[in-house]
């Protein structure tokens, strides 16, 4: 499969990988560069001749003079020619400088040609089939719609142009092929709001029903209807397929048969952000298809019905990692849904899911539990008092973990006496729940204590009840350990380091090649879920629920994936059936805040509360309830002090910004499109919400600026804590002075993105606690561990990190964080607390 690549974004993601390498003086600066990280290194570009770019070189890398301007060399799609590229320009084998031999204004896309495809509009038809018509009222166009499992859909891709909402586009940004392969949209242009906006939480949606930019009458198709056409042919995608537009340069595939007439046509997607510069631009034309489909409420993830050409197979997947454009077909009608399709869109698979239907086993469960442990750990035992059960632990940096999923039975109980099962194992067998314990509802993880005595005793936690603990939470757990809380989570998180989920794992159980290190002895085993009296995902994910669950029908859980290899912790109905790890009970000392620096601001959640258990402004407790004197501080914080005003690199030419409103100044740089302040925001004369300095104390605020509450960054009282935070299209002045903003998630994430989602290259060399690397500050940006104020725990993580406010149309807090303990820059998302970050503000 084919993915082309444009030269001016790929330099981005070149560049910021390039900048760990080549440390070292110069005395020695020659073609050879041992241990300098570089393939080749010289000192004139003339020199760079001596070793052309070609086939046996393509993305190797080098460097030209003292300077070390950096090149990679790259096969040039549009033009057929290998070149070297460099930050700011390319360079031909010869040395000599390239142009293309075209320009476009979208000259940052990937382009292919596709111009033979165009002979083909109209044809992509069945001729067999009695097509329907429907005419968009907003501008005219005319499309063929067929009736499938009774839904009318729309029998081509919609080439609606005036969304007023995100992006749509051409392919090559070339109007005539959209006559026959329709306009790609970003998420939020597709659902028709910019709460949906790559990475948001899309949290305005309370249906699945969307019309999103379909016209009046039609809408999105939902998961479980783009479901219904995979399980059409059992995934097989050929009779979904139309006869013509499908096989590339590259690619030979077998034209579909069409069998419905839905005649989907191969016109590949357009992706953007991605660190990996071969998924940037537009992509597998003529060998996939992709279409949206409707969000689900609260969800961080791109979904999509995907035909994939390569393997005739279609399923209905998402996507995290990048953003992506799709096509759109949209539905009329109530539609039905088969009880063979019994799959809920809450099991949607994600990209690495194979199945989620029970009747599928990918796990093998007449293995022992001991299988899935670390032969190489030394584990320590637990005997359960309860039923006399025997877990092995493990101890992972300062916590003390279970080894083993619980499997404890609660038996049955509920309000009012009733009795109904809120715990399982896996397919109702009662082995599995030897192998892997049991699935708990989270009702059944956090108040089966009480319940297992008292079947009259109304549930305190389940659905529709929301509780907050801000302590630790037995539940379930034994005598002595607790539920892990989501500070607990990111504990763990950095105390893995590396591929946390990969060193979590299990060694053997997980499909394909998912199986982990099992360095931890963590041992995590997929033993998936429950849900609707339907079992899924055993052998793809593992879930653990956690002790938040604030929300009323939504409680925190951890999930590890075989396929991406990632660790997420999210929210999610509390009546599913998930795992139980316990942790056990630590005490903490009372003066110990700096302890919890490794706070939970640093979870990847997916805070995915609905919209109507959202407070209103008016009804979220202004955070300057808490005076400073209540405030718990951090210990130590004052060394770094020592280095205020000296945090800059002084090779880059700053610009300078006076702010009129108190005549503060401050060094600016441009990176990339945008000018960014160089230091953090300083204003105290808010008037909405609240800033402090680090520890209450001012002189923290000279050298590190001001925290902010979300209110008092965005300026306004509907972005206070759990508010929806919807002001509109971006940009949002808010704190900022005039003429500029707070930055927003794609400003934020281009940010990430440009540095490799490294930390280094945004860091500062001082102000940073000095177990860390110093940052290279290769951009002039030179941001500084100014650290964040938590409700929930008070200043801490000062040196350690900087959170920089984005703005976000959500009830979740978005928010670009730069870590000096991991040395990831990347975009997170928080709802469990309120918090106050950093201000840096970007030029309109």
């Amino acid at each position: 499969m084919k993915n082309f690549v444009n030269c001016e974004i790929a330099v981005l993601a070149v560049t910021a990988v390039l900048v760990l390498g080549g440390c070292g003086d110069d005395e020695s600066f020659s073609p050879v560069s041992k241990g300098r990280d570089y393939d080749y290194v010289y000192t004139s570009a003339k020199d760079l001749s001596k070793t052309p770019c070609n086939e046996m070189r393509k993305n190797r890398e080098a460097v030209i003079g003292r300077d070390k301007d950096r090149y990679e060399c790259r096969f040039d799609y549009q033009d057929s020619v290998y070149i070297w590229v460099g930050y700011s320009d390319t360079l031909t084998a010869e040395g000599r400088e390239y142009h293309r031999t075209e320009s476009s204004s979208s000259s940052s896309r990937t382009k292919t040609n596709v111009e033979a495809r165009l002979k083909e509009k109209g044809e992509q038809f069945n001729p067999d089939i009695d097509y329907g018509t429907m005419t968009d009222p907003r501008d005219g166009k005319a499309y063929r719609t067929v009736v499938v499992n009774g839904l009318t859909w729309m029998a081509e891709n919609l080439n609606y142009a005036d969304n007023e909402v995100g992006e749509s586009l051409c392919i090559n940004d070339e109007e005539n092929l959209c006559e026959l392969y329709g306009r790609l949209y970003s998420r939020d242009a597709t659902m028709n709001s910019s709460s949906c906006e790559y990475r948001a939480m899309c949290d305005y949606l309370t249906s699945e029903l969307i019309q999103g930019v379909c016209p009046d009458g039609w809408r999105l198709p939902t998961v479980e209807e783009a479901e219904g056409l995979v399980n059409l042919e059992d995934g097989v995608s050929r009779s979904l397929m139309s006869a013509k537009s499908w096989g590339s340069d590259t690619m030979t595939v077998k034209p579909g048969t069409d069998d419905y007439g839905l005649s989907f046509v191969a016109a590949g997607f357009f992706s953007q952000g991605s660190v990996n510069p071969e998924k940037n631009g537009f992509n597998d034309l003529g060998e996939a298809a992709f279409m949206w489909v409707a969000q689900l409420s609260g969800n961080r993830r791109q979904y999509y019905f995907l035909i994939r050409g390569w393997d005739s197979t279609a399923v209905v997947n998402n996507y995290y990692d990048h953003e992506v454009y799709n096509s759109v077909r949209c539905v009329k009608g109530a539609g039905s849904v088969p009880g063979s399709w019994s799959v809920s869109s809450s099991s949607v698979q994600s990209s690495s899911s194979m199945s989620s239907s029970s009747s599928s086993e990918l796990f093998d469960w007449t293995l022992p539990k001991e299988t899935y442990l670390n032969p190489e750990i030394d584990y320590d035992t637990i005997i359960d008092s309860r039923d006399g059960k025997v877990y092995k632990t493990v101890k992972i940096g300062e916590q003390t973990w279970m080894a083993e999923n619980l499997n404890f039975d609660p038996g049955q109980g509920g309000p009012d006496g009733a009795k109904y099962d809120w715990s399982w194992c896996y397919n109702n067998e009662p082995q599995n729940c030897d192998v892997a314990g049991r699935l708990y509802t989270w009702a059944a993880a956090i108040d089966s204590v009480k319940l297992a005595n008292d079947a009259d005793n109304p549930l305190v936690c389940g659905m529709g009840k929301s509780g907050t603990f801000w302590t630790t939470v037995q539940g379930i757990c034994p005598e002595g350990w607790h539920l892990p809380s989501t500070r607990e989570w990111s504990d763990l998180k950095d105390a893995v380091g590396g591929l946390p989920g990969k060193n979590l794992k299990s060694q053997t159980g997980w499909n394909g090649d998912g199986n982990g290190t099992n360095i931890t002895g963590f041992s995590a085993i997929p033993a998936g879920w429950r849900h609707n009296g339907i079992f899924g995902n055993n052998g793809i994910i593992a879930y653990f629920w956690g002790s938040y669950g604030s929300y009323e029908n939504k409680a925190e859980y951890m999930e590890l994936f075989a396929h991406p290899d990632s660790w997420e912790v999210y929210y999610l109905e509390k009546d599913y059936g998930f795992s139980v790890r316990c942790i056990k009970d630590e005490v903490l000392p009372a003066s110990s805040s700096s302890s919890s620096s490794q706070s939970s601001s640093s979870v990847k959640s997916s805070s995915s509360f609905s919209s109507s258990s959202v407070k209103s402004s008016s009804s979220v407790n202004s955070s300057s309830s808490v005076s400073s004197s209540s405030r718990i501080k951090q210990a130590n914080a004052e060394p770094l002090l020592e280095n205020a005003g000296d945090q800059f690199n002084p090779d880059i030419d700053y610009g300078t910004l006076i702010d009129e409103r108190d005549g503060k100044t401050y060094k600016t740089v441009e990176v990339g499109n945008a000018v960014w302040m160089a230091e953090n925001l300083n204003y105290a004369g808010n008037e909405i919400g609240e800033s402090v300095c680090f520890n209450d104390e001012d002189r923290f605020c000279e050298f590190y600026g001001r925290l902010y509450s979300r209110d008092a960054a965005m300026n306004s009282t509907d972005c206070a804590f759990l508010s929806g935070c919807n002001l509109g299209s971006a940009p949002v002045q808010g704190i900022c002075p005039d003429g500029w903003h707070i930055p927003t998630n794609k400003e934020g994430q281009a940010l990430a993105n440009f540095a490799g989602k490294l930390a280094l290259p945004l860091r500062s060399a001082k102000g940073w606690e000095t177990e860390f690397t110093p940052g290279t500050d290769e951009y002039g940006l030179s941001f500084l561990g100014s650290g964040s104020f938590s409700s929930n725990i008070g200043f801490h993580s000062f040196g350690k990190y900087e959170h920089l406010w984005l703005y976000f149309a959500s009830t979740s807090q978005y928010y670009l964080g730069v870590n000096g303990s991991t040395n990831e820059a990347e975009v997170w998302v928080y709802g469990s607390h309120e918090i106050y970050s950093s201000v840096r503000c970007v030029k309109d």
